[in-house]
């Protein structure tokens, strides 16, 4: 049996509900580096101490934004092929949404146990499953022709760097478990992606020619 579809004006639904769990996880970042003002001010504190203090938290913050950044825009351009949406997709893309939410919680945690290895595994593993998750999004859109525009099908390079992006989460993560000692400047290897997807898309176009 087909598994029925819904209509188009639900995919921009879908759209806005994942939109609005990406900005309460934002948010959540910043008030968790807002409330510790209050505290040091009381405390007598200096601006510059403060900072000192809360540098942990501020980098963690700052990767866990960038990251969710990144991953909203991805998820963004999958749905930018997507018409009409299954109960499945849907499915898939509320578990990828859930992974948002969570992230703030290992970010805090990330804060304050840095080299821990179940923080770390938690903090970047929550980014591996999500990436994970927006790849699972992309090869159910290109499986299914029939939710997706005519004029804007999702492409196999498109998928690639899907493919690319999730490998660097799941290389940061075991990096971390390997040297935890480096904490989540294991996710600097990010950087990497566009350059690997380039020569992954490069390689793939030369054994297609």
């Amino acid at each position: 049996m087909a598994e029925r579809t819904r209509p188009s004006v639900g995919s921009e639904r879908l759209v806005t509900f994942v939109d609005a769990i990406v900005a309460i996880a934002i948010t959540l970042l910043v008030i968790t580096l807002v409330e510790p003002v209050s505290d040091a001010a009381r405390d007598g504190d200096t601006p510059a101490e403060f900072l000192a203090d809360n540098a942990d938290g501020l980098i963690a913050a700052a990767i866990s934004f960038a990251v969710i950044a990144r991953l909203w825009m991805a998820h963004h351009a999958g749905f930018s092929h997507v018409e009409r949406y299954t109960s499945r997709l849907a499915a898939i893309t509320i578990l990828w949404a859930g992974t948002i939410a969570f992230l703030p919680l290992p970010t805090a945690m990330a804060a304050e146990f840095t080299t821990d290895r179940v923080v770390l595994a938690l903090y970047i593993g929550t980014m591996a499953l999500s990436s994970a998750l927006l790849g699972a999004t992309d090869f159910y859109v290109r499986r299914h022709p029939e939710i997706q525009p005519a004029d804007r099908p999702l492409s196999t390079e498109e998928l690639r760097g899907g493919l690319v992006t999730t490998a660097m989460f799941v290389v940061a993560l075991v990096g971390a478990m390997l040297v935890p000692s480096w904490g989540y400047w294991w996710l600097f290897v990010l950087m990497l992606t566009a350059p690997v997807v380039h020569l992954v898309v490069r390689r793939a176009r030369t054994v297609d020619a």
